[in-house]
């Protein structure tokens, strides 16, 4: 089985094709904010790269967040004009699921946690079936339980802030992942959804559903504009 992976949930751009047994052909771009932009050729290289087309794939796969809200809007519209064209099952993975699943290795709990501006953190703790965001308070009274029961490892640029308090609260038994970890890369978000489509987990695209976790901040007041436009 083979996909095409696409990250933008946060300011890196990330594409690639990931498959069961061969190495996985990918484009990053760290930090250049220019997903709208890069995204078209990051595609069109990545698969000339694999040696494949779309027809050739089994499905799409993109990261339908929590992160940045235009990155998101980017690559999870792409996705879908993707998979709607060639007629490919599309899989939606969370940035913080995606994250947890990379370090699955950890023998303790694996929380992830991802800077989503404004003081706030989008995270994931284990059992959970989604993310959810919040603060120090909120990460706190996740990471209290989970510290009881053994080590904890702390995935993803989330947990840079509170470095110090929570190594003061918990000392060892808490630890932070490698920083290759702090955001989803594609090839991340690719194995994760190669799971999901051997699981038979799989929707159209007009059924994926992006997880923002909170209201734009601008929004269009469709009553005034019908009124003013009659």
């Amino acid at each position: 089985m083979i996909a095409l992976a696409i990250e933008s949930s946060s300011t890196q751009l990330g594409v690639a094709v990931v498959g069961d047994d061969v190495a996985p052909c990918a484009f990053e771009a760290p930090g250049a904010r220019r997903h709208t932009e890069l995204l078209g050729p990051a595609i069109a290289f990545v698969l000339d790269a694999a040696g494949t087309a779309l027809s050739g794939l089994d499905g799409i796969v993109v990261d339908v967040g929590p992160g940045l809200f235009t990155g998101l809007r980017t690559g999870v519209a792409s996705a879908k004009g993707l998979a709607l064209g060639a007629g490919l099952p599309i899989v939606g993975v969370r940035s913080t699921a995606a994250l947890r699943r990379a370090e699955s290795q950890f023998p303790g709990a694996v929380a992830s946690a991802l800077d989503v501006r404004r003081g706030e953190v989008a995270y994931e703790f284990p059992g959970d079936d989604r993310a959810r965001i919040g603060g120090f308070e909120e990460l706190i009274g996740g990471l209290d339980p989970l510290v009881e029961e053994g080590e904890v490892l702390l995935v993803g640029n989330g947990w840079h802030s509170l470095g110090e308090e929570l190594l003061a609260r918990y000392g060892a038994k808490v630890s932070f992942a490698d920083p290759v970890f702090d955001t989803p890369s594609a090839v991340i978000v690719g194995r994760a959804g190669l799971e999901e489509l051997h699981a038979g987990h799989k929707s159209s695209a007009m059924a994926l559903e992006v997880e923002y976790l909170r209201e734009p901040d601008v929004a269009i007041n469709w009553s005034t504009r019908i009124t003013s436009g009659a």
